[in-house]
């Protein structure tokens, strides 16, 4: 979980300051990422809804790709991870009107992937202690 944590902060470092996520990170840790936890399926599944984002004008390939390595780290968890994202830029964009202007979308997944871990822990802890 570290590992996916370190990845989560220097993406979202890259794409503030670059407004780009570099492949050079991403394929490697998205190969790492299926080989450890095995979630495959999750990745491709998620992928292609990221494509669609790209398709759409809405995402750029970077993102589509971030979105898939969540997906690869937590499973199922990940459509909470792109709804609150979705979620989080639409809030943004209307409350400060800017929506001609590119937006780094890799701080908002970011944010909802550790709110998704955060609430997967509660979840998790409130099973372990209900009868």
């Amino acid at each position: 979980m570290i590992f996916f944590i370190i990845l989560l902060l220097f993406f979202t470092l890259t794409d503030i300051l670059y407004m780009k996520i570099p492949n050079i990170v991403m394929i490697p840790a998205l190969i790492i990422g299926c080989i450890f936890t095995g979630n495959w399926l999750w990745m491709l599944s998620f992928a292609l809804i990221g494509a669609l984002l790209v398709n759409r004008n809405y995402w750029c390939g970077g993102d589509a790709k971030l979105l898939a390595l969540i997906a690869v780290f937590l499973g199922g968890w990940a459509s909470m991870v792109g709804l609150g994202a979705i979620s989080l830029i639409w809030a943004y964009r209307r409350v400060k009107q800017t929506y001609k202007q590119p937006l780094p979308v890799a701080p908002w997944l970011a944010l909802s992937a550790f709110v998704t871990i955060g609430i997967s822990r509660v979840l998790a802890m409130a099973l372990k202690l209900a009868p």
